[in-house]
């Protein structure tokens, strides 16, 4: 403050010299200028703001910092001031987005247990910092994760397929920016396309320890502009009652360019519950240019599409399209797909002791894979074209299959189907079977078995 009261006094003696040599009209012409420009300096001085005005600077280190603060709270009904300084005074679910930029990296906000009916998107656009995520979490007011909070949209329930029945809308979306985020302890109800929608972030999310009732998806990917996605994390989820599948990561059409990758997904359970009429259901859909999945402990069952007896039904249980590429299975499961339960064109893929069960085609592959330890029992054609396989290889198939035990007592199910050129080979394991044990459409050596057991049931 000091120097600006010198810098006042230089003033004062200045003017002094400049009365002798101008008019008082021309100088209460300057001296307003002059003091309308150190009024603002002064004013910003004051409330510790820097910034420029008519090229003049300030820069000033006593500023305020803006107050963040650790805990907020959300209830359903809000209480008190709804500034979510306390469970006393919890906002209302409509605020999160504005919770989240108030929550310094590494706090959280708390979502209250009990039913918040709310059938709008939530959009997201900031976070944590690395190393420091923002929680958000169904907790009580002491911030133990007791039951879940149920988040209701207004979906049709019990489902009904579409023209008839409403979809509802997608929940959370991420926008960019919301990156460092962990979302625990929530369960959504009646939702649309997405319960989570990674719509632009970056990534760094995990979702853990939530539940879905009755959506059309409960993962999706659709960002407005830049699919890269990164470091996302979808742990101990159970979904029950889903029409276009559980999770989906990737662009629509391929384009060799930056798309979702290092992804986990582990000991997640999803269940259509044949939902159908949206077709059409896909368990896991990893699409576009994704690379880099890994699904672990995962089981997806009952994705089912009715159509006519000649039509192809359509339903799997987990679909990679053809430029994906990098994914590991271990210790999924698939079962009760009116289509396959795998379902697989990526690249550079591993499956280790996957088992599927009760799928028109248990396994179905269009590329070069190795099998490890799988399991395949009893297939089963629900209607519509097409045949049962435990193993079924395309044209341009490579499937390698180590230690599988296969197991079917339908006389109708061939266990090792090959398109023209596709390559089957078959290291140890046991086959137990009662119809055909090869159906190849090009020559016999293609299906080529080494060690393996044989037991016509």
């Amino acid at each position: 403050m000091k120097k600006h009261i010198v810098l006042l006094n230089t003033v004062a003696k200045e003017v002094r010299k400049w009365q002798r040599q101008f008019s008082n009209k021309t100088l209460m012409l300057v001296f307003s200028g002059l003091g309308f420009v150190l009024a603002l300096l002064l004013a910003q001085f004051s409330v510790g703001f820097s910034g420029c005005f008519m090229g003049i600077c300030h820069n000033s280190n006593v500023g305020q910092a803006a107050t963040l603060s650790q805990i907020l709270y959300i209830s359903p009904q809000g209480a008190g001031k709804r500034d979510g300084s306390s469970a006393q005074n919890a906002g209302l679910l409509t605020d999160l987005p504005a919770f989240v930029g108030r929550v310094q990296p590494g706090g959280e906000v708390r979502l209250l247990t009990g039913v918040y009916k709310y059938s709008g998107n939530i959009r997201i656009a900031s976070g944590g910092s690395a190393g420091k995520p923002i929680t958000i979490h169904g907790t009580d007011a002491s911030g133990i994760e007791t039951s879940m909070p149920v988040i209701v949209g207004d979906r049709s329930s019990p489902y009904q397929a579409p023209p008839l029945g409403k979809t509802g809308n997608s929940l959370f979306n991420l926008l960019p920016g919301a990156s460092y985020l962990t979302f625990r302890n929530i369960h959504c109800m009646n939702q649309g396309n997405g319960c989570f929608v990674f719509a632009g972030t970056k990534g760094d999310v995990t979702i853990e320890k939530t539940k879905a009732t009755n959506v059309q998806r409960f993962i999706e990917h659709d960002p407005s502009g830049s699919w890269d996605l990164a470091n996302v994390t979808i742990r101990n989820a159970d979904i029950q009652g889903y029409s276009k599948g559980a999770i989906r990561f990737g662009k629509s059409k391929p384009s060799n360019q930056a798309d979702a990758h290092n992804i986990l997904i582990e000991q997640v359970v999803g269940d259509s519950q044949r939902q159908d009429g949206d077709n059409f259901c896909m368990g896991v859909h990893l699409r576009g240019d994704v690379h880099h999945v890994t699904l672990r402990r995962t089981t997806m069952n009952n994705c089912q599409q009715t159509l006519s007896s000649k039509d192809y039904w359509n339903g799997d249980g987990f679909t990679a399209e053809a430029n994906v590429s990098d994914i590991r299975f271990e210790d999924t499961s698939a079962a009760g797909n009116t289509d396959g339960g795998y379902d697989i064109k990526a690249k550079n893929t591993v499956l280790i002791r996957a088992k599927a069960t009760d799928n028109k085609r248990n396994f179905r592959f269009w590329s070069k894979i190795d099998v490890q330890d799988c399991v395949g029992i009893e297939p089963r054609c629900r209607g519509g074209s097409g045949c049962l396989a435990q193993i079924h290889a395309t044209e341009s198939a490579d499937v390698t299959l180590t230690r599988c035990t296969l197991k079917s007592t339908n006389p109708l199910t061939k266990v090792f189907q090959s398109d023209k050129n596709a390559k089957i080979t078959v290291q140890g394991g046991t086959v137990q079977h009662r119809g055909i044990l090869q159906k190849t459409e090009g020559s016999q050596n293609l299906i080529k078995m080494s060690s393996v057991k044989v037991e016509v049931m």
